[in-house]
């Protein structure tokens, strides 16, 4: 299902255009570094490399949640220092919290999602960096070697496919094409059985 969601992901978005404003540019290219991530964590859980999929859904995350603070929170200084300059101190803010806030303040993300995946988070900021849960999950009492349940690599695909919906839609809503969103939500719903998806971490996994 996962292929097929890329396949008809990128047949979707791959023609987008959007106004080259300095602030557009740099959403639209984050929110592509988002889905490429997705690209990039399908092909290591096609290896069987779990660990390396959660350490890059991390940084999926972050680059979507970014694309979206530059297109809606930032302001036209924080946008021109992040463009001219090689190195825009806390832009976008360091701290985590104070940047889910701020997404979490636009209308279409005000659910709290982000907020609630909090301990998520931190799981895939643990892979990321080498923590304990990371290491764990290469130790038992005989061996060390990766020890996932299939079930950790479906999580992590589905909610990667998450991410990519999302990502996507905002590509889509940035072209100003009035029936891409909706063309984009239903070959998701095609494809997975449902219209939305949901995080590694959110209730019912």
């Amino acid at each position: 299902m996962a292929k097929e969601w890329v396949r008809r992901s990128r047949e979707l978005t791959d023609a987008i255009s959007v106004d080259a404003t300095p602030r557009n540019k740099i959403a639209a290219a984050l929110f592509l570094i988002s889905m490429e991530h997705q690209i990039g964590i399908l092909l290591l859980m096609d290896a069987q490399m779990i660990a390396p999929g959660k350490a890059l859904l991390r940084s999926q995350l972050d680059a979507f949640v970014r694309g979206v603070w530059f297109l809606e929170k930032a302001t036209d200084e924080q946008i021109k220092e992040f463009s001219e300059k090689e190195y825009a101190k806390n832009i976008p803010p360091i701290r985590y919290e104070q940047l889910i806030n701020d997404v979490e303040s636009v209308e279409r993300y005000n659910g709290g999602t982000f907020s609630r995946l909090s301990d998520t988070i931190n799981m895939l900021h643990d892979f990321t960096h080498g923590g304990k849960i990371a290491v764990s999950a290469y130790v038992t009492r005989n061996e060390i070697g990766a020890n996932f349940h299939p079930k950790d690599v479906v999580v992590c695909l589905r909610s990667s496919g998450t991410l990519g919906l999302m990502a996507s839609n905002e590509l889509a809503g940035m072209s100003g094409v009035d029936d891409l969103p909706a063309k984009i939500y239903e070959a998701h719903g095609e494809v997975y059985g449902d219209s939305h998806g949901r995080f590694e971490g959110e209730p019912g996994d």
